[in-house]
């Protein structure tokens, strides 16, 4: 296997090799510094080959954008989407994703509950309304006095 001519000064993605090692269990090792200003120790293989990119601040960065994209997780807005989606598991395509969602009924009134009109059908910007605590209730009510 042909010996990879490696310098300091080389970059790899996110990462800046700053000092050659010796080597640990058979392995070639450097130093490389990430451009978000860690160092750390590395088998050279691992970043020639991209199993290493970033001193793991590139993962953390795509789970926080993922994780964060609209800023609304700790919403009231995002819990009832959230209670919508993975309890009753009853929504149109587009609220699937939460954005949808939000852009079909907006931020959560407070004092208000969101309202499916014909449960036969799922939850949908045409079937669904923000609705006072006390309608949803004498809702509840009526349909019990009607069976």
């Amino acid at each position: 296997m042909k010996k990879l001519d490696i310098k300091i000064g080389d970059r790899f993605k996110r990462l800046n090799i700053t000092a050659l090692l010796p080597s640990k269990n058979k392995r070639r090792m450097v130093r490389a510094a990430c451009d978000c200003g860690n160092e750390k120790d590395y088998i050279l293989q691992n970043i020639t080959i991209g199993d290493s990119s970033s001193c793991g601040c590139l993962r953390n960065e795509s789970v926080s954008n993922a994780v964060r994209r609209h800023g609304m997780n700790k919403s009231k807005t995002h819990d009832v989407w959230n209670y919508i989606k993975f309890v009753k598991k009853e929504v149109c395509d587009k609220w699937n994703g939460f954005e949808g969602f939000y852009s079909d009924m907006g931020e959560k009134p407070e004092n208000m509950k969101l309202a499916r009109l014909d449960k036969s059908k799922p939850y949908s910007k045409e079937n669904c309304a923000w609705v006072w605590r006390s309608e949803t209730y004498k809702r509840r009510i009526s349909s019990f006095v009607k069976a």
